[in-house]
């Protein structure tokens, strides 16, 4: 059996992103889902918009999961790919009860996008402190976070896999036993799986937004308090909307976060199509003119695959209140020798494009996405290569 256990509301996009239907053809084990949700975070669950996908098993209680875990353990050939954070007591108390089963448990810990450096490089400065100390819902959450980190530590799992895509070994806890397995990111995997399928042919600019400052976004989730004046906010995006599509004559569309999907934001101009396809930024991407990014988000992986142009672009309001966010941007753009732009400011002409930098992408891709010597490999057969060890 192969056991996915995930820690929020298990939507249509997260059966997507990790390939559920292909898994359950290839893998020759059953499939299992585990939304366990309303355990270790039902407070979070509101954020997410979208229905939960049908035909996974939803608990609503720690003792229920263990009950029903305890009687599936039964199954011999049993493999967990285990999705859960360590930031709650009960995720931890799920933890410790799939250590003592001395199961095969696969983690992951690569974001794929490049803003992994920005957690491996994190250094403590004056104003970090006074960030975190001033907001109390983020200092509660950033010492209750280390403190569960710490015990788990102390857990000794016999055979936990540490799934890691790119070059960096990304893994916040390495215990002893800890095997450590070449993958590609789930963004890449879905490439991989279509980049031969014929693509619907976008010949568009395609914005891919971010989940915030409109709806609930992880900022929040995690405590961050950032003012952002959101009427401002959409007013400047929907600016360089008209600009682009004066400048370039070019029609702009506006692919919504996978939490959004089929929601509407009324911030946008109407102007200005919203594609709420399930998988809009793989389908539309790939025959795009270029594409406009202002978080790092994981379907930028579709634009670097494809060779699309990126414009990364900011406003002062994140210049001003959203370090993290600027850091990622500014991230990105060295990483791929992409533009990055302040569209607070006036925009003239078509200079603020720059051409694709293939060296750049290819190294982006092998840096944080995959790596040469799983070319040819599927991430179901990587499933496959341990469930039958």
């Amino acid at each position: 059996m192969f056991l996915i256990l995930h820690p929020y509301k298990f939507t249509e996009f997260n059966q997507a992103l990790y390939d559920v239907d292909l898994l359950k053809k290839k893998l020759g084990s059953k499939v299992e889902i585990h939304d366990l949700s309303e355990i270790v975070n039902k407070e979070w669950n509101s954020a997410f918009l979208q229905k939960r996908q049908k035909g996974i098993k939803i608990f609503t209680s720690l003792n229920e999961w263990i009950s029903y875990y305890k009687n599936l353990r039964k199954n011999k050939n049993f493999v967990i790919f285990n999705l859960l954070d360590v930031d709650t007591l009960k995720s931890l108390i799920i933890h410790y009860t799939i250590m003592k089963s001395d199961v095969k448990t696969l983690k992951s810990y690569t974001p794929g996008v490049s803003h992994t450096e920005t957690y491996l490089k994190w250094k403590i400065s004056k104003s970090k402190i006074k960030n975190i100390f001033f907001q109390p819902k983020k200092l509660f959450f950033f010492i209750k976070k280390k403190f569960f980190h710490f015990l788990f530590k102390c857990m000794r799992f016999k055979k936990n896999y540490i799934l890691y895509s790119g070059k960096k070994k990304v893994n916040p806890f390495h215990l002893k036993n800890d095997i450590y397995v070449k993958f590609h990111s789930f963004e890449y995997s879905k490439y991989l799986t279509n980049k031969n399928k014929k693509q619907k042919a976008s010949n568009k600019v395609i914005f891919l937004d971010s989940a915030g400052p409109y709806f609930v976004d992880d900022y929040k989730l995690f405590g961050y308090n950032i003012k952002i004046d959101k009427k401002k906010w959409y007013n400047e995006l929907n600016k360089l909307f008209n600009d682009i599509e004066r400048i370039f004559n070019y029609k702009v569309c506006i692919i919504p976060h996978p939490k959004n999907k089929g929601f509407t934001n009324p911030l946008y101009n109407k102007k200005f199509k919203v594609i709420h396809d399930q998988d809009a930024a793989l389908n539309y991407v790939s025959n795009s003119k270029f594409v406009i990014v202002n978080s790092a988000t994981t379907a930028i992986t579709h634009a670097v695959s494809n060779y699309r142009k990126i414009l990364l672009v900011v406003n002062n309001q994140v210049i001003k209140n959203d370090k993290k966010r600027l850091m990622e941007l500014r991230l990105l753009a060295k990483n791929l020798s992409s533009s990055l732009i302040n569209i607070s400011e006036e925009i003239r002409n078509k200079n603020i494009l720059k051409s694709v930098n293939k060296r750049a992408y290819e190294n982006y891709k092998y840096k944080f996405l995959t790596s040469k010597s799983i070319t040819n490999k599927m991430n179901y057969q990587i499933f496959k290569d341990i469930i039958n060890k």
